[in-house]
């Protein structure tokens, strides 16, 4: 770790936690701010270009890709997450973790494939015609409920979670597992 990383540690360790919650938050809205504009150029997209996925303007765009905005939305960042084909992740954090992610913070870590892009999920059959893919050996970590078989309805699948509706198909799969195995539920 270099010296700015071991500096910031002892930074963040300071009995007041003002410096710490500004640090953070400072870096968050550059870090989100940052990836957005990386996330657009990687795909070759103008503003204007963007905009038009958002069903907003290209003025919006231009403000969430400024490093001083700092009125996240997640339903704006879900938006986003689509135009770019990419999965969102919200995670609460330790505050010993960011001197490593100051330090690693580079274009390179900011850009991420596409999903059909994305190197871990590209899945292999024998014959075209064949769409059984074999998985992993380990195991699915996740279920998703997938409404009518639509992965983009994010509120059908609440809505079946919490009224217990679970007639539309399941999908198991797993960040760790190439595999997507689907199965109808039964009424």
């Amino acid at each position: 770790m270099g010296a700015i990383a071991e500096s910031l540690k002892r930074e963040l360790a300071a009995p007041e936690p003002d410096f710490a919650e500004g640090y953070a938050e400072s870096f968050l809205n550059t870090w989100i701010a940052a990836q957005i504009k990386v996330l657009r150029l990687q795909r070759d997209m103008t503003q204007e270009r963007l905009a038009a996925l958002l069903a907003t303007s290209q003025t919006v765009v231009s403000r969430i890709e400024n490093v001083n905005y700092s009125a996240w939305n997640i339903g704006t960042l879900k938006k986003l997450a689509r135009a770019f084909d990419v999965r969102l992740t919200v995670s609460f954090e330790e505050y010993g973790s960011l001197p490593e992610e100051v330090e690693s913070f580079s274009e390179s870590v900011l850009r991420k494939d596409r999903r059909t892009q994305d190197r871990n999920l590209i899945h292999k059959c024998a014959t075209p015609t064949q769409s059984r893919i074999e998985p992993k050996q380990e195991p699915a970590a996740h279920i998703f409920l997938v409404p009518n078989g639509n992965a983009n309805s994010g509120d059908g699948a609440r809505h079946m979670w919490e009224n217990g509706d679970y007639s539309g198909k399941i999908s198991v799969g797993s960040a760790i597992n190439e595999s997507r195995v689907t199965r109808e539920a039964t009424a």
